[in-house]
């Protein structure tokens, strides 16, 4: 008996943000219990722990969207001035 997970094809290499979803939430759910048990914070003051994560987050994106988007110009630029023929790159 096949399982769903036999059916899914390629398991064997995963993308990466399976892991990082995964780190994500083991860091929302340890938190709260983190800073309450160990620290001894209050309910509220625990909260102030996700500020760190939400710059970090923040920032990241900012800095991928700079970065993507130089690489999208660059990348249009080439395609738009120097006229690739891309009709010749039609997938099977």
């Amino acid at each position: 008996m096949s399982t769903l997970y036999d059916r899914c094809g390629d398991h064997g290499n995963l993308s990466g943000l399976d892991r990082i979803y995964g780190i994500y939430y083991l860091m929302f759910t340890t938190f709260p219990t983190l800073f309450s048990e160990t620290y001894h914070f209050s309910i509220g003051v625990s909260g102030l722990a996700y500020i760190g994560l939400g710059f970090g987050f923040l920032s990241s994106t900012m800095f991928s969207a700079k970065l993507l988007n130089g690489m999208y110009t660059k990348v249009s630029f080439v395609v738009h001035f120097i006229r690739l023929d891309l009709a010749a790159y039609v997938p099977e």
